[in-house]
């Protein structure tokens, strides 16, 4: 291969964001490794619904708020490599025959796990009221860890948080509304909480929780903050990946 064609064969490899081609978790403990056992790069034509419910709330309500109906329409495949969870405003009238002025996107992962490194690569939208979320639940709340929730204007902040009955928590003012990787790192121990690889914020205590959890994905709008303007917004995810700690193995001599 000539030099010219392996330079450009390089230069087209770095113009790819690193952390969609190569991101991997934390180095891992001595003595152990990471292995993936869930991931979703949302390349299909349709949503994995083997692996993801949506079109309501995982409890089965078919509203998130007041003010918000979970449109099955509003979560979708964009045939790019996306899942969106897209929101609306208007008059949307849900299946009970309540009225909503607003609609929004959730999916959340059917299958349950205890600890691991858990990681999205996401584009957050930004508008008044915005409230897209990644985040994690048991059968009921508390506990509830809040990997990457983001309030828009006026807030315009991104949380960290752990709520165990009290609410413990770490705000970060960045730009959202480009492509950016969001983890949480779970163990018996701790929770942290990592932004584009670098460790922004963690906990540590007694009531980490120790049962499964699943993760939720969603496209929320604050009711008391909107004022209808920035519609519609989507909250896109490029990928999901979630890796447990497993012992390595070696030969016996």
């Amino acid at each position: 291969m000539g030099n010219e064609k392996l330079n450009f064969i390089l230069v087209i490899l770095l113009a790819f964001n690193s952390s969609s081609l190569f991101a991997q978790p934390a180095e891992a403990p001595s003595g152990y490794q990471w292995e993936l056992v869930a991931e979703d790069n949302f390349s299909e034509s349709k949503l994995n619904t083997d692996m993801w419910g949506y079109g309501s709330t995982p409890w089965g309500t078919e509203n998130q708020s007041s003010c918000t109906w979970i449109a099955p329409d509003d979560t979708y495949l964009n045939g790019n490599g996306s899942l969106v969870l897209r929101s609306r405003t208007g008059s949307f009238p849900a299946p009970s025959g309540t009225v909503f002025s607003y609609t929004s996107g959730w999916v959340w992962l059917k299958t349950w796990r205890t600890y691991g490194y858990i990681e999205i690569r996401a584009s957050y939208p930004n508008h008044r009221g915005a409230w897209p979320a990644f985040w994690m639940l048991q059968d009921g709340c508390p506990p509830e860890i809040d990997i990457a929730e983001y309030r828009g204007k006026p807030k315009n902040y991104m949380t960290q948080a752990f709520y165990d009955g009290s609410w413990y928590s770490n705000t970060v003012d960045r730009d959202y509304t480009g492509w950016h990787t969001y983890a949480l790192e779970w163990s018996e121990d701790s929770l942290k909480y990592y932004m584009d690889d670098d460790l922004v914020y963690t906990h540590t205590g007694n009531s980490v929780p120790s049962d499964d959890m699943y993760v939720i994905l969603s496209n929320g709008t604050d009711c008391s903050d909107t004022d209808g303007s920035g519609f519609p917004n989507y909250f896109n995810i490029d990928y999901f990946r979630w890796y447990q700690l497993q012992k390595q193995r070696q030969w016996q001599q």
